[in-house]
């Protein structure tokens, strides 16, 4: 999957029976065109991550990326780091 070049994140429930949780890992190392790859095994939760017992754990970790990125772009914007607070303020 060398086409793909954005910041990729994998979850993958460990406990889930439609698909073995070693598939992530051939997908993982087929993203050779990205720089920045994450994976993140989850246990407790079956096929659907969002709607299993740790879906707080998978919208925590989504959430933190985002936040993660949208502090890098707020950096690249103005050319130096700000802190941000509640969301719509700076």
């Amino acid at each position: 999957m060398p086409q793909i070049q954005k910041l990729v994140l994998l979850v993958h429930s460990r406990d889930a029976h439609y698909i073995p949780p070693e598939n992530m890992e051939f997908i993982f190392a087929a993203l050779e065109g990205t720089s920045e790859k994450k994976k993140v095994y989850i246990t407790g939760s079956g096929h659907v991550a969002t709607r299993g017992a740790k879906r707080d754990l998978v919208f925590k970790t989504v959430n933190d990326l985002i936040s993660r990125l949208e502090g890098s772009k707020i950096q690249n914007r103005t050319g130096k780091s700000r802190a941000r607070g509640k969301r719509g303020s700076a």
